[in-house]
């Protein structure tokens, strides 16, 4: 079978596209539905993926898929590794009562995963779902998807950010 992302609107459900937008007509449609498996990726009228649910520590293969399809890999800063490497990181951690719900779940290499838990780099994430890092010596910078980069304020920890952090609400990386 066919990896194939179709996206539907809330405000036209008969509106159908791929990622880049452009419109499915009923022929491309119908040979979708032939021989299906839904994965089904929920997201609001921003393009932001929403949640998946909360079912187990671990994340889920939707989950992840759908962290492929956001994070496009590992959002460390400057790598390079396929989203088939990543781990799913918890930036609120689950030993600290995080849910393993997508909006708080980062695509990670092994190696940067452990760089987050073992040398005081930690992570935070905008209501947008766009991840930044705090390093070791107070540096506040942008993470990245794989071919965007985000362009606008650094994130006022005090406000939207605080509450799906490492260092917010006391989850600090281990």
């Amino acid at each position: 079978r066919a990896d194939i992302s179709l996206i539907v609107g809330a405000d036209d459900p008969t509106l159908v596209t791929d990622r880049e937008g452009i419109p499915i007509g009923d022929t491309g449609r119908y040979a979708c539905l032939c021989d299906p498996a839904f994965t089904p990726v929920v997201m609001n009228t921003k393009g932001v993926v929403t949640d998946l649910g909360r079912a187990q520590r671990l994340a889920s293969d939707a989950q992840r898929k759908a962290m492929a399809h956001r994070d496009g890999g590992c959002v460390f800063p400057g790598c390079d590794s396929p989203p088939e490497w990543a781990d799913a990181h918890h930036t609120w951690h689950w030993n600290d009562g995080g849910p393993t719900d997508l909006h708080l779940l980062a695509s990670l290499c092994r190696h940067h995963h452990m760089v987050t838990h073992r040398k005081g780099w930690t992570m935070g994430t905008t209501k947008d779902q766009w991840f930044y890092w705090t390093t070791p010596k107070g540096r506040t910078i942008w993470s990245q998807r794989h071919g965007r980069k985000y362009n606008g304020p650094k994130p006022d920890p005090d406000t939207e950010a605080e509450a799906a952090t490492d260092s917010g609400n006391g989850n600090e990386a281990a």
